[in-house]
Parts: C-alpha cells; sequence; structure tokens
C-alpha cells in the first residue's frame, strides 16, 4: 500500500510538473512573441522617426540650399547693398510662412521695386566695386585704367569718367619721362584718384598744381598737355611767357649773329693777311693755324643759329584745348584758331576795365560756334561771323545762354570733356540721316525762321533744357521735336 502511494505521489508531481512546464512553455511563447511583436512596433516606429527626421533634414537643407542661393543671388545683382539684403531675407521668410518659393525673378522684380530703382547698382558704385576688385587681385594702376577704358568705353553714361581715365592714363605715360622724384608723386597722385568721380583728372591735376615737389617747369607742360588753364588771365599768361620765350630765343639769335658776322670779318682779315706772308713761312704757319680755328667756330655758329631758328615757333600759340589753339598776334590782340575749320574768333579788347567776362564769354563762344557749325546751324549766329572777327555782344549774349541752359559753366573756359559733350548736346538740334539742311531743322524745332531769319530764343532755351533734362536717355531729334515745349 505503501509503495502504491509513494508511486502515485510520484506519478501526480510529475504530472504536475509537466503541467507547470507546459504552463511555463505557453507563458514564455506569449512573452517572446509579445516581445517581438512590440519590437517590430518599436522598429516601425523608429523608421517613421527616421523617416521623418530624413525629410525633415532634406527640407532644411533644401530651405537652407534656397536662401543660400537666394542670398548669392542678391550679392551678385546688388553688391555691397544692405538695405537690398534686408528686403530680400524680409521677402523670402513671408513667403516661407506660406509655403512659396519665389522665383529668382521675383526676388529680384520685388528688390528693385522696394528700392524705387530699375538699375541694381549705380554706375559709381559698379565703378568702384570694380576698381576694388582689380586692386584686390594686384592689378597696378595702369592695368586698372586699362581695364575701365574697355569695359566702359561705349556706356554713354559714363562718357566723362571714361575720357578722365584716357588722360589719367596719358598723364601716367608723359610721367615716365620725368625725374623719378616727380614720377613718383605723379603716379601717387594717380594710383589715389578716385575714378568713380567725374571730376578725377580735374582734381588730379589740381593736386599736382599744389604739389610742392613737382617743378614749375612740369606744372606748364601739364598745364599746356591737358589743358588745365581755365581762365582768361592764366591763357593771357600764357601767351606772354611764350611771348617771352620766343623774344628770348630771338635774343640770342641775334647774339650769334654779330658773333657770325665778326667772325666773317676776321676770317676775311686772315685770309688777306694769309695772302701777304711768305709759303712755308712760320707766320704763314700760324696765320694758318688761326684761319682753321676761325673756320670752325663760324661752321659752329652757322649750325646753332640754323637749330635756333629751326626751334623757333613762327607765332605766339598753344593749344588751349583738343582742336582749339589760343594765339597772340603781332598787335596784341588775341584769337581762338578752331583748327579744324581754319577759323578764328578775335577777344574782344582786354586794355580796359572789367572786360574777363566779355573775353570768357567769346572764348567759349567758339566752342559753341564749333559744334553748332558740325550740324549746319551756325547761322543761329546772327549777324554771320566770319573769319577774324569779335563777337558782338548779342554773339556773346546767346552763347552765354546755350550754356547755361545746357548746365555749362560761363564764368571758365570749357574743359575737353565738356566740349566734347557740348558737341553731342548740340547735336540732337539736327535730324540724323536726312537731306534737310541745319537751319532747316532748327526750323522745324520752332527755334528759327528761315524766312525773317530771325531766332526764336526762348523757343530754343526750352529746347536746350530738355537736352539738358533727358541727357544719357537716347533721345534724339524726334523726342525734341515732338516734345510740348510750353
Amino acid at each position: 500500500m505503501k509503495e502504491n502511494f509513494i508511486g502515485s505521489e510520484l506519478e501526480n508531481k510529475s504530472a504536475d510538473s509537466n503541467e507547470a512546464a507546459d504552463s511555463l512553455s505557453d507563458n514564455n511563447f506569449e512573452k517572446i512573441e509579445s516581445e517581438q511583436k512590440n519590437r517590430k512596433e518599436k522598429q516601425t516606429q523608429y523608421k517613421k522617426i527616421e523617416e521623418q527626421e530624413r525629410l525633415s533634414a532634406d527640407l532644411e537643407l533644401e530651405e537652407n540650399l534656397s536662401e543660400l542661393s537666394s542670398l548669392d543671388l542678391i550679392e551678385k545683382e546688388y553688391p555691397n547693398n544692405e538695405e537690398a539684403l534686408s528686403i530680400g531675407k524680409e521677402f523670402m521668410e513671408r513667403n516661407a510662412l506660406m509655403g512659396i518659393v519665389p522665383t529668382a525673378g521675383e526676388l529680384e522684380a520685388h528688390i528693385s521695386d522696394k528700392l524705387g530703382r530699375g538699375e541694381k547698382l549705380s554706375k559709381e558704385d559698379e565703378i568702384k566695386a570694380l576698381k576694388d576688385e582689380l586692386e584686390n587681385e594686384g592689378k597696378s594702376s595702369t592695368e586698372i585704367l586699362l581695364n575701365l577704358i574697355s569695359r566702359y568705353d561705349n556706356v554713354p553714361e559714363v562718357k566723362t569718367w571714361v575720357e578722365n581715365w584716357k588722360n589719367i592714363l596719358a598723364l601716367h605715360n608723359y610721367a615716365r619721362n620725368k625725374p623719378p622724384q616727380e614720377r613718383k608723386v605723379i603716379q601717387s597722385i594717380i594710383a589715389n584718384a578716385d575714378l568713380s568721380s567725374e571730376n578725377s583728372f580735374d582734381l588730379a591735376l589740381t593736386e599736382i598744381e599744389n604739389s610742392s615737389e613737382i617743378s614749375e617747369v612740369t606744372k606748364e607742360e601739364i598745364a599746356l598737355k591737358f589743358g588745365k588753364i581755365s581762365s582768361v588771365d592764366e591763357m593771357d599768361s600764357t601767351l606772354n611767357q611764350l611771348k617771352d620765350h620766343k623774344e628770348g630765343i630771338e635774343k640770342v639769335i641775334s647774339g650769334k649773329e654779330e658773333v657770325k658776322e665778326s667772325l666773317e670779318r676776321e676770317i676775311r682779315n686772315l685770309e688777306k693777311q694769309i695772302e701777304n706772308t711768305e709759303p712755308l713761312s712760320k707766320e704763314r704757319e700760324e696765320l694758318e693755324k688761326k684761319l682753321s680755328i676761325k673756320v670752325d667756330s663760324l661752321k659752329t655758329a652757322e649750325t646753332e643759329i640754323m637749330e635756333l631758328k629751326e626751334n623757333t615757333p613762327q607765332d605766339i600759340s598753344f593749344p588751349l584745348r583738343e582742336g582749339f589753339t589760343a594765339k597772340l598776334n603781332d598787335d596784341g590782340s588775341r584769337t581762338i584758331r578752331i583748327d579744324g575749320l581754319n577759323f578764328d574768333l578775335k577777344i574782344p579788347d582786354n586794355k580796359m576795365p572789367f572786360q574777363g567776362q566779355k573775353n570768357m564769354l567769346a572764348i567759349n563762344l567758339a566752342f559753341n560756334y564749333s559744334a553748332l557749325h558740325m550740324s549746319g546751324m551756325e547761322g543761329l549766329f546772327n549777324p554771320p561771323l566770319s573769319s577774324g572777327d569779335v563777337p558782338d555782344k548779342n554773339h556773346r549774349i546767346l552763347s552765354g545762354k546755350i550754356l547755361s541752359n545746357l548746365g555749362y559753366p560761363t564764368d571758365t573756359i570749357l574743359s575737353n570733356n565738356h566740349i566734347k559733350q557740348l558737341k553731342d548736346d548740340l547735336s540732337i538740334l539736327k535730324k540724323k540721316g536726312s537731306n534737310s539742311t541745319g537751319m532747316e531743322d532748327a526750323t522745324v524745332l520752332g527755334i528759327y525762321d528761315i524766312s525773317t531769319q530771325e531766332i526764336n530764343v526762348n523757343r530754343f532755351t526750352e529746347c536746350l533744357s530738355f537736352i539738358k533734362q533727358n541727357r544719357g536717355k537716347g533721345i534724339g531729334f524726334e523726342e525734341l521735336r515732338d516734345y510740348n515745349l510750353t
């Protein structure tokens, strides 16, 4: 009985043990299955998070690239323009909040509109930026000038600046032949010139004029070569200096001619003495030596006289401006010659007081006359001017009106750049490609009446003011004709 009981207990324990094992096995499986399920769910969540993070990163990268691209565009189109950069950033951020990415054209149009101008950068700033860029690249002053001239030579808005750069380059080349100290000073002035200023060349000439390290001879040469002379007194002073120079050469020639005549007399006397001496005698030998020396001295004197005469100016004159010569006549009067026309305008006598303004207007009248002659409109000066005439009061007043209404100074001799611009301004009065005469075109514009040969001064000055106001905008005869003058 006892054995059966023990066996039965063992059997029951074994059964319980199997049940427990089975139960444990079931629990483990469910636990493992749950863990696997949880792991899969977490993996799925991780993948979703990773995907979202990746998409977010891609979107952020795309936005950053878009922003960088936009900033690059702004910097490229509006260099060194903080206002444009601020406007562009604000525009991009505002659109980003609405999920919009503007195009480059929309961005540029918005900035231009906000800046209130159609141009991206003023020519002055554009030139400054280019000059700075070239300097940073280590370019020399000459290389910078050549680069600027090449790039802007045909840009109407900076025509005056280009002429300045050409003059500065010519000044640089001129300085190469001067002593080292002067060359260094001139080249330093050139290197520091503000090439984005319309007055850059005039300011450089003023610095040279005020420099104590540049000789007076060099200053005078530069004034003559580059037309720095701007007043009647300076012109008269230069003419008087040239007169003194000419008279000085003539005085030297006169002295050498006296020496030449004296040598010729001595040679004739020596030749007579030689004839009266015995051949091969010591006296004759000494006389022949003296004669040889005198003959050599005579040849030297003749050569010097010939060279001096070749270098003596035929008249007292100098190039006042490109294409115009100031001349002092034998009677003391002064004229401005228009070289291309072989036409002289005589300046009023300056012996009386208060003649300076009359003189100045007469000088500048030569530039107006030349410009109008190119368009066949010199007849606007009435009565007609002939070569050698002194412009009368009406001529001078009309010339002054032309200059003042076009915005040119009337109290100084016009510069080369002013004269070139003046020709461009007055050329608008002539219809291009037409067989009509200049005076016929002036009649069409209402500034002249061919039948009465009278000028409508009011209409003329209104036309000139219109030309001034629209300078650089490409206007021509047609726009001037159609302009509703009131």
